[in-house]
């Protein structure tokens, strides 16, 4: 059986929840579930976690690094946990406080956000949230669906299609 209890982590946890974007503990508790209760390697973890984190991010409607980029930020925040619990039996100020820095940033957003995410991002609202979610107490949350703009991404997505159709209409004469 597993160990349930992670060093520097807390619980594993199966899946990401809430209404915020992912932390940092959020990713690496389900990654740890992933390797410990499913048994998948870390590239097979990884990829499902980044998974996860993506669909967050896109009902957030913030741009996001490729995807690669995104596996690789999680495998450097795990290789930084890994160190931490190489040497966690040290007693030493310095490894005292490097814990101690890993357990305040854990908290943090998971942030896979593209470089340019707050200028690519037209709605304001959203820029606001982007730049909430990156305050260390995370503020902000995302709540329903909003349908004022989803109303009006169908809208244009019909005026699109009757386009289309009507260019094709006027080749085929």
């Amino acid at each position: 059986m597993p160990r349930t209890t992670i060093y520097l982590i807390g619980a594993m946890k199966n899946q990401i929840l809430g209404s915020k974007l992912p932390s940092q503990n959020d990713c690496l508790s389900v990654l740890f579930y992933n390797m410990r209760v499913v048994n998948m390697n870390f590239s097979e973890a990884a990829n499902l976690v980044i998974d996860e984190c993506l669909i967050f991010w896109k009902k957030a409607r913030i741009p996001t690094k490729h995807r690669s980029d995104c596996v690789k930020k999680l495998k450097k925040l795990y290789e930084t946990w890994r160190n931490l619990e190489k040497s966690c039996k040290r007693l030493s100020d310095t490894q005292k406080s490097k814990e101690n820095i890993f357990e305040v940033n854990m908290n943090n957003l998971f942030d896979i956000a593209h470089a340019n995410a707050v200028s690519l991002i037209s709605i304001e609202e959203d820029q606001e949230f982007l730049i909430a979610q990156r305050k260390p107490n995370r503020e902000g949350s995302m709540i329903g669906i909003d349908l004022k703009l989803t109303a009006a991404e169908k809208r244009k997505a019909e005026r699109k299609k009757k386009k289309k159709q009507k260019s094709r209409e006027l080749k085929q004469k």
